[in-house]
């Protein structure tokens, strides 16, 4: 008799566990309990896709960059006196010179108490002024001396040397009605060039 209870019991549980298998693939019963109450697996989240997402990735900060200090403002060249300045006359305006074959211009002029020069090409018929990056400073500034005009400056591209720095020396000296000498020396290779200017119209 105990034996026939028990063996029933058994069968009862197994037909109920069938039931209950079936119902859950045939999606009409709810998973068991305890897994109802297992948390809910988190998607790893990739850096980039937080970075589309607006998030910002988290940061190592054993690699992390120093921001660069600004720069300081680029130093004015000394101011001329009127003195100065009255020698200097001679030279202002436009002035043609031809290097190794190709006509280019360089231009002096006040600019307050300075004496600015400038590089040009003709492109059109007109005169379009070169870019020249000078160390420290916002252009070319020239320095009166012994009737001439002198300024020493380093730039990485007076001269084309793929963006090195080189220091230039130019000096204009008068040699005449309309004519100056017009000389550059590069620490490129330590040498002096130096060409006849003639004034122009433009």
């Amino acid at each position: 008799m105990r034996t026939r209870i028990i063996g029933v019991c058994v069968f009862v549980l197994i037909l109920g566990t069938l039931t209950w298998w079936r119902s859950v693939r045939s999606g009409s019963a709810n998973p068991a309990p305890f897994l109802q109450s297992l948390p809910a697996a988190q998607p790893a989240q990739n850096p980039i896709n937080q970075w589309l997402a607006g998030a910002q990735p988290a940061q190592n900060n054993d690699r992390q960059v120093a921001a660069r200090p600004p720069q300081p403002p680029a130093p004015q060249a000394p101011a001329l006196g009127e003195s100065e300045f009255a020698v200097a006359e001679k030279f202002y305006g436009t002035w043609a010179y031809n290097d190794h074959g190709s006509n280019l211009y360089f231009k002096v002029s006040r600019a307050g108490s300075r004496l600015r020069f400038e590089l040009f090409q003709k492109y059109k018929d007109k005169l379009s002024p070169l870019s020249v990056d000078v160390r420290g400073a916002d252009g070319i500034y020239l320095q009166v001396a012994n009737g001439q005009l002198s300024s020493e400056f380093v730039s990485d591209n007076f001269y084309p040397t793929h963006g090195e720095d080189f220091t230039y020396r130019v000096t204009l000296a008068a040699e005449g009605d309309d004519k100056l000498s017009y000389s550059v020396y590069s620490s490129t290779d330590g040498k002096t060039e130096k060409v006849e200017a003639t004034k122009t119209a433009d």
